[in-house]
């Protein structure tokens, strides 16, 4: 939740900046009763009133889009996210978020794109194509695929 409401977060008194801190925080407990509402408030194609399963699809739709590989599991996880099948997220979501995020992680230490990055043009609105040429989040330690 921290790292999909700190675009968002427009600062102190905001919404997105008092979801943005929950998920810094660490405290499962309130990130699990907070999510679907700071997803709402955080990701700007979320449908408004969502439910824990909703914000499931819609989180991962938005964390592993600049992460989107175009054939490879990251890309499984993103279209899996916009697909909005609340029983496939729910299934999925543990392996995908971590998949997601450790990719994100390399994506911010290797820039943009980085060497070996994908084509620009993962999704139809732009992304960040690829990982530092990691081409998935295995190269970040977590190995293996569900589903």
């Amino acid at each position: 939740m921290g790292e999909l409401c700190h675009e968002a977060d427009t600062g102190l008194g905001s919404p997105a900046h008092e979801c943005h801190e929950t998920g810094h925080d660490g405290d499962g407990a309130t990130c699990l009763k907070e999510f679907a509402g700071c997803i709402n408030t955080c990701v700007d194609e979320a449908p408004a009133h969502l439910t824990l399963s909703d914000a499931r699809c819609a989180s991962l739709g938005e964390l592993c889009h600049p992460v989107d590989d175009k054939t490879g599991r990251l890309h499984e996880c993103h279209l899996l996210g916009e697909a909005g099948d609340v029983d496939v997220c729910a299934t999925n979501f543990a392996d995908c978020a971590a998949r997601c995020l450790a990719a994100r992680q390399l994506l911010d230490v290797a820039g943009a794109g980085g060497a070996g990055g994908g084509s620009a043009t993962a999704h139809e609105h732009g992304g960040a194509g690829g990982v530092g040429g990691a081409g998935d989040a295995t190269a970040a330690g977590t190995s293996g695929s569900a589903g």
